[in-house]
């Protein structure tokens, strides 16, 4: 089955309180992203000047902003022979509510998850996310503090705290499990029947069009697409040895027995591109059943890095449940 042993993954909970009433709109993914990316690259660009090419920058090749966010798409013929770029090592998880006002003092989570090189940057992340709530994001740029940044292991659910806002301290180094663990993890367990809850808009293409029916071999084959561009441009160039008619036939036996599955539509105004994206996708349940314990632990990682297009400000994420 596919190697990924070696891939590396990093949940992390930051934890934010209102310095005053603080105005997001009802999926605060977009918000948190597009805040978060023009922060990033105002701390740490060194000619200071947001509208700067970064690709043409003497200092791209040890750059964190140029890392994370314009990740050169210099690569094999094979590795790209779909895609035109390469994947973000990031994802932001806002939190599900639709709330759209807190009040002073009030508080709400939301998940970052890293993946192989971007851990590295970890403290980037945390400063850039402090920066944020004194300059103020949202509607009407209200702050807020940055109380807390929690490592979550997403196998044994326990928390380490990494940063601790109160005297703005590193506690703990970044912390993040391994594709090998995630296996180990696994082995035991017989996996016959399995529930996938789309949590958020899940944007799947399939022969030119945007599914609405999460066939088992769809998943699988957009999943290992992203996790060997993720392996590649984060993983010291690692390529992932599989083969797809391979895949299809491990999930020829593996059914849908439930579908609760429903079309969502969302757009979203981008400042870069001045126009709105339609980001519609599908979310509800499915339950599968058949042989499905040789490729649950990819369907776990793809739990933690999401599915689809437009996952850093949280689309394609999905929850896992398993039945003997």
């Amino acid at each position: 089955m596919v190697d990924l042993d070696h891939f590396r993954v990093g949940k992390y909970r930051f934890s934010i309180k209102a310095k005053e009433r603080l105005f997001l709109p009802p999926y605060k993914g977009s918000a948190l992203r597009g805040g978060f990316g023009s922060m990033f690259k105002e701390i740490t660009c060194f000619q200071r000047d947001l509208k700067a090419v970064c690709s043409s920058c003497i200092l791209k090749g040890n750059c964190p902003y140029f890392y994370v966010f314009e990740t050169a798409p210099l690569a094999k013929p094979e590795v790209m022979a779909k895609t035109d770029s390469a994947p973000r090592p990031f994802v932001i998880e806002p939190p599900l509510e639709e709330k759209e006002a807190y009040e002073k003092n009030e508080t709400f989570d939301f998940n970052l998850i890293l993946m192989g090189k971007a851990l590295d940057y970890l403290y980037y992340f945390i400063l850039v996310f402090k920066e944020l709530g004194r300059e103020g994001f949202g509607f009407k740029r209200s702050q807020y503090d940055l109380t807390a940044v929690k490592h979550i292991n997403p196998l044994t659910q326990k928390e380490k705290t990494v940063y601790h806002g109160e005297d703005e301290k590193i506690i703990e180094q970044p912390l993040f499990i391994t594709g090998e663990e995630i296996k180990g993890h696994f082995e035991s367990k017989k996996v016959n029947s399995l529930q996938i809850e789309f949590k958020t808009g899940t944007r799947i293409k399939y022969q030119g069009s945007y599914i609405s029916t999460p066939e088992m071999a769809i998943l699988l084959r957009n999943l290992l697409r992203r996790l060997n561009l993720l392996s590649y441009f984060h993983h010291n160039g690692k390529i992932l040895e599989y083969k797809m008619q391979d895949i299809d036939s491990l999930v020829g036996n593996v059914n849908i027995t439930e579908n609760d599955i429903k079309w969502h539509d969302w757009k979203r105004y981008s400042k870069r591109q001045r126009n709105k994206m339609d980001l519609g996708g599908f979310t509800g349940k499915v339950v599968y059943a058949g042989p499905l314990k040789q490729f649950i632990h990819i369907l776990f990682i793809g739990s933690l890095v999401h599915i689809g297009k437009n996952t850093t400000f949280g689309l394609g994420k999905y929850e896992l449940s398993y039945m003997d």
